[in-house]
């Protein structure tokens, strides 16, 4: 993600919100008042860039407000207890603990909910860029542990894809597109390993990157329910969505820069723990696990370890299911060198796992070179009718040609 924020706009004519309650207030008070708040920001937007179209949901990690700027949606997660309880954000601001080292001494509440001085996030919302690029923010805010501006993902939840897929088709996705799902995962992988290295991912070719030791950020909660489907941009990264949506990855509420090898012990076991960039090359492994088999295998709870071959080597992988299930997936017509992969980035070793250069290079080939073949359903335009049927949203225009 490029771009930021700049304090170029006046700010609008908002009254100060006013906390004080009586202890008979409920939490919803304070959160229907927060909203009244938030609705204020953006409707009074000087430039009338924004419709407010109100509340989405809520969670153990704050509640997720909508709004439209022009054609597109945006989302706006906010912690609501960091306003009330205390300057810092506290340990109330959910499970995962992205409250827990929000502000500082420049907080407006000061850990008082009566005070009647607009709190500072207000300003903070109100200062958008001319441009009001929103969804291009780099963490300019000072607390981006309250709030975070999102693209609002119209077409939901890859579990929810995964359910009307095998609703309607009963059977695997085809090759081409489960390549081109796997190229979205370790694309975001590979954002992960270097948001902070000064590389432009986009402008980057693959090849520039092994000099470069990939960070230690892991993600550490990628599942059905954390990745969403984007729109259709057959222009964007040609060709690997030129067929096929964008998976994104959402909630990083829960990841840390993994630099204790015994962080993840009791996933893996301690004498093969990894680092960030290894454990997030395993859970990838897991979501395609998902993807292929439309089934997750223990609510992802992962198996016994048993020794698989591929090529030349044997290893120890969690892979149990595909290694059980090889020959009936090859007979459905599953590529084998998927198969093969995701068995390899399951491996209990970290050392037999592909490295994220490895694995984004072996990946982007496949999208490139696997042709639809004589296969039913793996043609472009087989593959873009599945798309129709299966996105609640889809739009699935020709590519332009490159």
């Amino acid at each position: 993600m490029d771009g930021n924020f700049s304090n170029t706009l006046p700010r609008a004519p908002l009254q100060p919100p006013v906390y004080a309650m009586s202890s008979q207030s409920s939490q919803d008070d304070r959160i229907e008042r927060l909203q009244e708040d938030l609705r204020g920001c953006f409707e009074n937007d000087p430039h009338g860039r924004f419709v407010w179209e109100g509340f989405l949901s809520q969670g153990g990690n704050g509640a997720v407000y909508k709004v439209k700027q022009e054609r597109r949606r945006i989302a706006v997660k906010i912690v609501p207890d960091a306003f009330f309880d205390g300057g810092g954000g506290g340990g109330s601001a959910g499970d995962g603990g992205n409250g827990a080292s929000a502000g500082s001494g420049d907080d407006n509440s000061g850990g008082d909910d009566s005070s009647e001085e607009a709190p500072d996030w207000i300003g903070q919302l109100i200062e958008l860029n001319n441009e009001a690029d929103v969804l291009q923010a780099r963490g300019t805010f000072r607390h981006m542990t309250r709030w975070i501006y999102m693209e609002y993902a119209e077409n939901g939840m890859l579990q929810d894809l995964i359910d009307r897929h095998l609703a309607l088709y009963q059977k695997p996705f085809p090759n081409r597109l489960m390549w081109r799902f796997f190229m979205c995962l370790v694309r975001s992988a590979l954002e992960m390993a270097y948001y902070d290295r000064g590389v432009d991912l986009s402008a980057t070719t693959l090849g520039n990157l092994p000099s470069m030791a990939p960070g230690p950020l892991a993600h550490l909660d990628m599942k059905g329910e954390n990745i969403v489907i984007g729109h259709l941009l057959p222009e964007l990264q040609h060709p690997e969505h030129v067929i096929s949506p964008i998976l994104k990855l959402i909630d990083f509420g829960g990841a840390v820069d993994v630099v204790d090898p015994e962080a993840r012990q009791e996933r893996i076991g301690a004498q093969f723990a990894s680092t960030g960039s290894e454990l997030n090359i395993f859970d990838i492994g897991t979501v395609m696990l998902y993807i292929l088999l439309h089934e997750a295998e223990g609510d992802y709870q992962v198996p016994e370890a048993t020794e698989i071959t591929v090529g030349a080597a044997t290893f120890l992988s969690f892979g149990t299911v595909l290694s059980g299930r090889r020959q009936e997936l090859v007979s459905d017509g599953v590529d084998e060198p998927l198969i093969n992969l995701i068995c390899r980035c399951l491996a209990q070793d970290p050392q037999n796992r592909p490295g994220l250069i490895e694995l984004a290079a072996l990946v982007h080939e496949r999208v490139v070179n696997r042709a639809p073949g004589d296969t039913p359903g793996e043609s472009d335009d087989a593959i873009r009718q599945l798309v129709r049927d299966i996105l609640p949203n889809a739009n699935t225009g020709e590519a332009p040609v490159p």
